[in-house]
């Protein structure tokens, strides 16, 4: 029985067709290095091929920027493989070999429904809920056949998209989105290797925890023994660095503690101020972690809500019905700020299965100064999920090989 090791990887095609699907090439011999990135900010996948090609595809294939490529690789362990199907849009950085026979050069690609957006627009009226329009917009403007999950949003709403591109009207409705729950969530729209997701990240959060199963990793330095090491390695993080832990000014000048929402309405002429104060709504928060906390003492809190108001304004038209944003715009605001505070970036050994958008839930040191073995740091340790994602897959002596980074977020630190 064939030992396998952390980071094996079996690529099943790398596979370029031209246009009218007269021809196609197998790329994994002049693919050196390959990533594909998703990410929770992005509506569609992005992959880079780093190619060294002395076949000179580009002239006698050839390749103009508009081949489809379908990318399909397995995980030793895994019982279904990951495939992707992209198109070609550009070659970058293109060098020649030194003996001439060969050249390098990065081959960009990304979903096809990136170049339908490009040429399409969104030119119709609505009355309906938010995912109504939203999946419309997927299904009869993006033409995408790609399983699409679409939160039910409440709320009707009477809008008209004026000509947008596909992707700029979700983003348009995203901010108008409302879930069925007390928060009314903040949404986001992203492909991963699933399909299309317009959720809210509450959702992803409170579903994801739920469902963490195996991703669950652990730095572990000082693992010695082989057995050991066999035993870890796949779920152990190779590094990891927290880009960003807190930024109490940036909290305090950002509104994350106060802030007031200030709305006209255009129907009745009436200003509505809506205020809202993180120490009495922070409950509302979606964590994962039932000890998750907000590690601000009450004295710099106070400080914060007597301070300078933040502002935000918010038009309304109740001749339209009601859309909640203005009521909900001051939670959403704190709760992106909150978000965005602490986030760690990881590398570990390639799973296929990974996606933006997952729960894992990370087991960190204390990087305290001891030289004794570390115990897990409480309050970093915990559940996170996953933001932005790249599989890095490298070829060297004729063998691949599968890492992934991530970043990743977590509301607040466990108590």
């Amino acid at each position: 029985m064939k030992q396998y090791e952390p980071g094996d990887i079996k690529i099943i095609s790398i596979k370029i067709t031209n246009t009218n699907k007269s021809a196609s090439v197998d790329l994994r011999a002049q693919t050196m290095s390959l990533s594909i990135f998703e990410d929770v900010e992005e509506p569609t996948i992005y992959a880079e091929l780093m190619m060294v090609d002395s076949a000179n595809l580009v002239k006698d294939f050839p390749i103009i920027g508009e081949e489809d490529v379908e990318i399909s690789y397995i995980t030793p362990g895994r019982d279904k493989p990951t495939t992707y199907k992209l198109r070609t849009f550009a070659v970058d950085g293109t060098v020649a070999n030194p003996t001439g026979k060969a050249s390098a050069y990065i081959l960009k690609c990304v979903s096809n429904e990136h170049f339908v957006n490009s040429v399409n627009q969104v030119d119709k009226g609505y009355n309906n809920t938010v995912a109504e329009m939203v999946a419309d917009i997927v299904v009869n403007e993006l033409h995408t056949k790609k399983a699409t999950i679409v939160e039910t949003t409440r709320g009707l709403i009477s809008t008209t998209i004026p000509k947008m591109s596909p992707f700029q009207a979700i983003d348009f409705l995203r901010q108008k989105a409302v879930a069925k729950r007390p928060s009314g969530g903040v949404f986001v729209f992203y492909e991963n290797q699933y399909g299309f997701n317009f959720v809210s990240l509450e959702k992803l959060i409170e579903d994801g925890s739920k469902t963490i199963g195996s991703r669950v990793f652990t730095y572990s330095p000082d693992i010695i023994s082989d057995k050991q090491r066999q035993a870890h390695a796949f779920r152990n993080l190779q590094r990891y660095e927290h880009l960003s832990k807190f930024d109490t000014i940036d909290k305090m000048a950002g509104g994350m503690f106060k802030n007031t929402v200030r709305s006209f309405d255009m129907l009745s002429k009436e200003f509505q101020e809506t205020i809202f104060e993180l120490d009495k709504q922070a409950h509302k928060f979606e964590t994962g972690d039932k000890k998750t906390t907000i590690p601000n003492t009450d004295k710099i809190i106070k400080e914060a809500k007597q301070g300078a108001p933040y502002y935000m304004f918010a038009p309304k038209d109740s001749s339209k019905g009601n859309d909640f944003v203005s009521d909900l715009m001051g939670y959403r605001h704190s709760f992106v700020k909150l978000f965005n505070q602490n986030v760690t970036r990881c590398m570990v050994y390639g799973d296929n299965y990974l996606t933006v958008g997952d729960m894992v839930e990370l087991n960190l040191p204390d990087l305290s100064g001891s030289t004794e073995k570390k115990s897990p740091d409480k309050r970093y340790s915990g559940k996170y999920m996953i933001t932005k994602l790249r599989h890095i897959i490298t070829q060297e002596d004729k063998k691949f090989k599968h890492n992934v980074t991530f970043d990743c977020n977590k509301i607040g630190f466990n108590g």
